[in-house]
Formats: structure tokens, sequence, C-alpha cells
């Protein structure tokens, strides 16, 4: 059996396995680079832990590919919070010696308090789509309701933007936030190409008849979807094409979906953070690990 087929059957012991724990998302996002996994298996209870290795320059580094928001130990039914906190540490003491260690772990993962570990409190935003969605409607900040919402009600939602155009989106409102991007376009286009594949995500565009406004690209498992990209012609910002299509991202969640939660996918920018409050999202915490192992490396990183 493959790495990845026992990495699966592991899984496939596990209720719920968020998307980016998932072997072909995993396979698409590491590369070249690859990617491994540490598991336990007690009286039939399993725990698996993937991650990425790569390097910089002569060190090895344990960090977060890109697209994997979350990663850490998964566990099977029937741990009790004290065999959780023990097999985190177990897991995490079966991880390679690496120079540098970095992860987000998803909601409810809790890490183990360790001597040279740190640990930073982060936060993301869902909606709870088990209410109805008038509720969830009624909840949306007045203006983007009376306002946002409305001013680009003339627009046609498409579904069949190709991955290039979303990529060629997502740039572009790179290059406005004065973000240069972890990967290539090529990279992009593949990642998309890959998740539509799978039947696990979706392109939903916003256009006249001269030009496209905006474009999300929403991905899921089988507990939430997620706003994974978001792309807009900078030069449209102030139509309302954006704050409409998140509208219709969640509606496509509620209606086609039937999927309990919507997951904003982060961010914690302060401008980004306004847009989810103000569509009534909840803040969902999570922790990010870290761990330096390199005085060298730590210098000379910190320098550069």
């Amino acid at each position: 059996m493959s790495a990845s087929n026992t990495y699966q059957s592991l899984l496939d012991r596990i209720d719920y396995v968020p998307i980016f724990f998932e072997p072909w998302y995993l396979d698409q996002c590491c590369g070249t680079d690859g990617w491994s996994y540490e598991f336990l298996n007690q009286d039939g209870r399993v725990a698996v832990w993937p991650y990425l290795i790569n390097r910089k320059l002569l060190w090895r580094r344990i960090l977060p590919a890109p697209f994997v928001k979350w990663s850490g130990p998964l566990f099977s039914s029937g741990f009790s919070d004290e065999e959780k906190k023990e097999g985190f540490s177990q897991l995490f003491s079966k991880l390679p010696e690496v120079a540098f260690f970095q992860q987000n772990l998803f909601y409810e993962i809790e890490p183990t308090v360790a001597p040279h570990i740190e640990i930073t409190e982060k936060y993301s935003y869902r909606l709870d789509l088990t209410q109805s969605l008038e509720n969830v409607f009624g909840n949306i900040h007045t203006n983007y309701r009376k306002r946002n919402i409305p001013a680009a009600a003339h627009l046609d939602l498409r579904f069949d933007e190709d991955a290039g155009k979303m990529a060629d989106l997502q740039f572009r409102s790179y290059v406005r936030g004065g973000y240069t991007a972890p990967f290539s376009r090529q990279f992009l286009i593949a990642h998309i190409e890959k998740i539509i594949e799978k039947n696990r995500g979706c392109i939903l565009s916003l256009h006249d008849q001269a030009q496209i406004y905006a474009a999300v690209f929403l991905i899921w498992d089988k507990n939430s979807s997620y706003y994974h990209l978001a792309g807009m012609d900078p030069e449209l910002r102030k139509s309302g094409a954006s704050i409409r299509l998140i509208w219709e991202v969640i509606k496509y969640t509620f209606d086609q979906l039937e999927l309990p939660i919507f997951d904003f996918e982060g961010s914690m920018i302060p401008s980004i953070e306004r847009v989810r409050k103000s569509f009534g999202a909840q803040k969902k915490i999570y922790f990010q690990i870290s761990q330096q192992n390199s005085f060298i490396y730590k210098y000379l990183t910190n320098r550069s």
C-alpha cells in the first residue's frame, strides 16, 4: 500500500476531515516538495498529522504549503480531552527535526504547552447557516443590504468562468493590495482546476455585457464551504459587486450545497475583517504554533 493510500485509510476512520487534510489536496498544494505524515493507532483509535517539509538554503523547515490554511493532528472518535493532549505531544515528538516549525491548527485542536513552542491565538470568521436564509440576510449590515447588494443587482451571475480568468483577477487584487503572491499563476490555475475536477469547488462571477467585475472561488468539504479566493477589477471596486458576490456564495452554500457553515477562511487584516463582521459572521479561534530550533537560521532570517 502506498503512503498516500495508508494515509487515506487512516482518514477513513475519522468522522470529519477538512478539505485541507485530504491527500489529493495536499498532493496539489505541496508540489515537488511533497508531504508526509505521522500517526498514532491506539486500540483502533487513530490520530494523524500531515506536514510539508521544504528547504531554505541549508535548513529544513515545516511550514504551511500554499492554500493549506490549517493542519495539525486530527483524531478519530473515542479520545478524551486528556488523551488528545497526550496524543498531540506524541505526534509532535515524532515530527522530523527542522530548523523552523510553524503550523496553523484547525479549529478545536488545542496545542499542548511545551518548552520552546510559541502559541499564537488567531481567528477566522464563520456564518451559521442552520438558521433561515432570511435571518442570515437580516443580520447583514444595513449599508450592505440596502446599498451595496442592490447597486450590483443588474449584473449577471455566472458559473462558467475559467480558472485563468479567476487567476488573473486574483493577481490583480494582490497588486492592488500591495502583496506579492507566494506562488505562480500556473500554480494557482492548477490548484483551481484540481479542486473543480474533484467537484469540491466552483467559480462564481458577476458581469455586465462588457466585462467581468468580480469572481469568487468557493471550495467545500462535508461540513463547510470556504471563501477560498476572491478577485475583482480594481477599477470597479465601488460597484458593490464584491459585496453582492459574497451574498451569492452564501446563498449557494445554503441552497445548493446545503452545508451548515460558511467559512471566510481568514483574514485578520482590519479592512477585510470589517467586511466579515458586516455579514454577521462570528469570530472563531484557532492556534498557530511555532518553534525555532536553529539560532543561526533565526539570526539570518531576521536580518533578511
